[in-house]
């Protein structure tokens, strides 16, 4: 973290926003804008979860049943297959076995896009990655039902409320962190 006198650098100013909301106000002599942002941020995340459940936080490269969904070359095109499903194992072909790969990494824009709100909710930070690995634990079914989450997505208006929530509080953040960038970037003699 490059500090000159009193001026943080704009990359460390925008490293520091990302890790925690505000930080970068804080850093730069604005302490109550500072909390005020890492507050709006907090509760409007907070909020999102408490309306659609943990399970809202759902990050591209897992499934609905917390397991990574692999890609095989099928005759058709990429496939994408369920680890644990006995029935898409049997289908496989050795070949096609050592072929597998992580949907993530296999096919990025992909997965990425079919949950594009993860784009904003991983601008909260560490406390996406935190409660993203929380719902990929919580996704997982017990062993008394293995096709059965262990909590179940909440479903229809309080899902998408949820999942808004959440991605306007990345944004929120994200909006915070140019800011900064932008105060922290300008020469000393200009700032107000």
């Amino acid at each position: 973290m490059a500090q000159r006198g009193n001026v943080w650098s704009p990359v460390a100013i925008a490293l520091l926003g990302w890790l925690v909301p505000g930080w970068g106000d804080w850093l730069l002599g604005q302490r109550l804008r500072g909390v005020i942002i890492f507050l709006s941020v907090v509760i409007v995340l907070l909020l999102g979860i408490l309306i659609g459940g943990i399970r809202v936080m759902d990050p591209p490269g897992w499934g609905q049943l917390g397991f990574k969904p692999q890609i095989v070359m099928g005759v058709r095109g990429p496939e994408k297959v369920d680890p644990r499903s006995a029935e898409q194992e049997a289908n496989l072909t050795r070949e096609s076995r050592n072929n597998l790969g992580w949907a993530l990494t296999e096919q990025p824009v992909a997965e990425i896009g079919n949950k594009p709100w993860s784009i904003g909710q991983v601008f909260t930070g560490p406390m996406y990655i935190a409660s993203a690995a929380i719902a990929v634990q919580m996704a997982r079914p017990l062993a008394a039902n293995p096709t059965e989450p262990a909590v179940p997505p909440s479903h229809s208006r309080s899902w998408e409320l949820g999942t808004l929530y959440t991605a306007i509080a990345g944004m929120l953040n994200l909006l915070a962190i140019i800011d900064c960038v932008f105060r922290a970037a300008q020469p000393a003699a200009e700032k107000p």
